[in-house]
């Protein structure tokens, strides 16, 4: 069986069950003798900021000699991305094997798997046949029936930002959303929550973590921030000095909820981390469509960001690093988000748009529903790499401009691929910029 037959064997599973739960991972995961029981997990939600937590985790945990396997979604180039170990892509042969044996179990079940979950049993397969120290977790949607959950006690459990998103499925009040994502909490396992976390949320997880006797690590919101432009920030933390790579104040509190974790990992658990091991694995933490710089000459920016909360502090860092420059946007949404105040946002900053719509997806919006919601001057350009030709070369034809591709992580992980294809880009990450 190829690569592609593979994909299309895990794509052709259904998105959604009909009844949430985790009866269906659980069934199958105990058929494969539970081998998310005999793992470490570190367990992260949220709404934003999850998937650089984890690879800020993993980062450290790497440089601290640990063999780290890490879960997340969505991805952005290659599905493998979702499963990894040490930075390393699970292998084409190897998920092709796991999917097989994995899918001859579902096909015996009463009420078969769905798509992410029958994903995570297989990521819990794999990092426990290939002996990981820890794995990171996160959470695919909510928390408290996401099939991640399985879990029974993990190292401790991580909150990152909570916010609207998914409403249609978690609910439409913050309350709602962070009820679901606080499901995460376990009896007596300490859970670490966002420094600057939403005051009605961190409301519904301080009763949580009561009610589950989780002891609350909440980071001090304290930060003396020593530099911050475009190569990165320096900050100072409970008398040390840190620096990140990655842009917008919202991952220095995403950092500093790493730190706390693994200060309890080292003060509580055992595990051999050291002060310079968190240093060196902050600095090395580069997390694709995130603020990223993908290009110098032309200045480009991808970001990933899709909804409120995440356009809001995207546009808050052009507005902080790029307040003199004339902002092109190449953009595109998904329909299942709030597009609309999405687009107002970005609207707001705006010199010029090019609109187009993620290609291949279902849940892509139409560009002529989007560009009702901007008045900037904008253009409609549906074919992909036409639109990133067009956005190049409106970006190239003003010195002053820079070309912000954001929407959508689709959108971030294709345009990706097109740029590629276009013109060899040097990447800034680690060096000077602009």
């Amino acid at each position: 069986m190829s690569y592609k037959e593979t994909l299309e064997l895990i794509h052709s599973k259904k998105t959604f069950s009909q009844k949430p739960g985790l009866h269906r991972i659980g069934a199958l995961l105990s058929m494969l003798q539970n081998p998310q029981d005999k793992l470490k997990v570190i367990h992260i939600a949220g709404t934003n900021g999850k998937g650089s937590t984890c690879s800020m985790c993993s980062e450290i945990l790497k440089e601290a000699g640990y063999k780290v396997g890490k879960f997340i979604s969505p991805y952005l180039y290659d599905f493998r991305e979702r499963i990894s170990i040490n930075g390393e892509n699970i292998s084409e042969k190897r998920l092709e094997e796991l999917t097989l044996r994995v899918l001859e179990i579902d096909k015996t079940l009463e009420e078969r798997t769905n798509e992410f979950e029958f994903i995570t049993a297989l990521a819990y397969l794999y990092f426990y046949e290939e002996k990981v120290d820890v794995a990171i977790m996160e959470v695919g949607l909510g928390g408290r029936f996401d099939a991640t959950n399985i879990i029974k006690s993990p190292q401790v459990s991580i909150l990152a930002s909570i916010s609207l998103d998914h409403t249609g499925i978690l609910g439409d009040r913050v309350s709602q959303i962070a009820y679901e994502k606080a499901g995460i909490i376990k009896e007596n396992v300490p859970t670490i929550c966002y420094a600057l976390q939403n005051p009605e949320a961190r409301e519904v997880i301080e009763k949580c973590c009561h009610e589950k006797n989780s002891s609350l690590i909440i980071p001090s919101p304290s930060v003396e921030v020593l530099k911050s432009d475009i190569n990165g920030t320096s900050f100072r933390y409970k008398d040390k000095e840190f620096f990140i790579n990655m842009l917008l104040d919202h991952q220095i509190y995403n950092a500093l909820s790493v730190i706390e974790c693994c200060y309890y990992l080292r003060d509580e658990k055992g595990f051999d981390i050291s002060d310079d091991d968190i240093k060196k694995g902050l600095e090395n933490t580069f997390f694709p469509a995130r603020f990223e710089i993908f290009s110098k000459e032309p200045p480009i920016i991808i970001d990933g960001s899709h909804n409120v909360e995440g356009l809001t502090s995207l546009s808050n860092g052009i507005q902080k690093y790029f307040k003199d420059k004339n902002i092109i946007l190449l953009l595109s949404m998904v329909k299942d988000k709030d597009y609309i105040e999405g687009l107002k946002i970005m609207d707001k900053i705006a010199h010029k748009a090019v609109i187009t719509e993620i290609e291949n997806n279902p849940r892509a919006e139409k560009a002529e529903k989007l560009a009702e919601n901007l008045s900037c001057p904008h253009i409609i350009e549906k074919d992909n790499k036409k639109a990133v030709e067009l956005s190049l070369s409106l970006t190239e034809k003003d010195k002053n401009a820079v070309l912000i591709i954001c929407g959508s992580l689709y959108l971030a992980g294709d345009m990706t691929k097109i740029l590629r294809q276009i013109k060899p880009f040097e990447s800034s990450f680690g060096q000077d910029a602009f």
